[in-house]
């Protein structure tokens, strides 16, 4: 109970560091998250390693990353092995939180944190796009809306791990907060995570509720048109620049660059933005090559695996962030992927699942 105990500290100390990293940008923190996080690991593989399928095919994919990340150590003046390194600490942090069952430790307790320090700034201190911009040192409003959203969902996912009603009022409050931040994709996820959470908890909620937002909004639909353009990002249009850089990226591929990653600053537009794709699935290929192959393998199997098991409201959040991380490089190889590696490694965890007395039906409508 004490180890317990002491361990809880140094996967909260995790989450503490890793978001001190965000707003001070000091490598130091983000280095001392990534130490509790690899210590955590290790003490993970000592002691459950016998019990859990999770040792062989991660360790392996692990050790191949690592190795291909070498390919673009120069490119990436280094970064491209730290990441690895990252990932080693958030699955550390996520294994050991579910089998110590401390979801609420770090799940829960964080976003609660985050969720109410986010409405302080924006009800109280009148915060908006411009104000949320400086907030974290190197992150855009953004990358501050990926981060109260990764833990929105982790919210979402320990509700149900623990077999515990889901407030249907803070997922509100998400999607309203997701507004002063203006970014589309901030926005659409929050509204879905919220529509997930409506259908889980009843599905005849959900339709009457959907049926009356219908008609709500045919009704006021030149005021609801007018705040969306004027109040968000949508006033840009459906247009980005990202996908000008997925197709800069494609075509600046040869046969290496497939095999071993690209160095985006070969790449014109993504080199106009700092070397930032703002797609996770561009940057890791930029920096592991072919080799995530294996890793999206990995993910679709537990994915095809939650589908099975009609766990349909994991499956859905986990399907999210993975199009999320289409927008941004904040998730995949971040700090905070702990929040997503029970459903993205699920074919591993599923154990954990088994004993911990939640209840899965379609949607979890209980």
């Amino acid at each position: 109970m004490k180890l317990r105990g002491f361990f809880i500290g140094i996967a909260m100390c995790y989450v503490l560091f890793a978001l001190l990293s965000l707003v001070y940008g000091v490598f130091a923190y983000r280095a001392a998250a990534v130490f509790c996080g690899c210590l955590i690991l290790f003490y993970m593989l000592k002691s459950r390693l016998a019990e859990l399928r999770l040792g062989g095919l991660l360790v392996f994919l692990v050790l191949i990353i690592a190795v291909f990340s070498l390919f673009s150590l120069q490119s990436s003046e280094g970064r491209s092995l730290f990441s690895v390194m990252v990932f080693i600490g958030a699955l550390g942090v996520s294994w050991f939180s579910l089998a110590a069952r401390c979801t609420f430790h770090l799940y829960e307790l964080p976003f609660y944190i985050i969720l109410g320090a986010t409405l302080i700034l924006f009800l109280v201190f009148g915060y908006g796009p411009a104000e949320f911009n400086t907030v974290l040192a190197g992150y855009s409003r953004n990358g501050y809306s990926a981060i109260l959203l990764a833990f929105a969902g982790g919210y979402i996912f320990s509700r149900i791990y623990r077999g515990k009603r889901i407030s249907l009022v803070l997922m509100m409050l998400v999607l309203i907060s997701s507004f002063p931040l203006y970014g589309r994709s901030g926005i659409a996820m929050a509204f879905s995570l919220f529509i997930v959470v409506l259908c889980y908890r009843s599905l005849r909620v959900a339709a009457l509720v959907g049926g009356a937002g219908i008609l709500c909004a045919l009704s006021s639909l030149d005021i609801i048109e007018s705040y969306i353009y004027g109040a968000t990002n949508f006033s840009a249009g459906m247009d980005s620049p990202r996908s000008e850089m997925l197709l800069q990226y494609l075509d600046s591929i040869n046969g290496l660059g497939l095999l071993t990653g690209l160095d985006l600053s070969q790449v014109p537009l993504i080199f106009e933005y700092n070397n930032n794709p703002h797609n996770a699935f561009l940057l890791l290929h930029s920096y592991y090559g072919i080799s995530m192959i294996l890793l999206i393998c990995l993910i679709a199997i537990s994915l095809f695996k939650l589908f099975v098991e009609k766990k349909f409201a994991l499956l859905a959040i986990a399907v999210l962030f993975l199009c999320r991380a289409l927008f941004d490089i904040i998730y995949l190889f971040g700090l905070f992927d702990y929040l997503l590696f029970p459903l993205l490694f699920y074919w591993f965890f599923a154990k954990y699942f088994r004993s911990s007395g939640s209840v899965s039906t379609p949607l979890g409508v209980r």
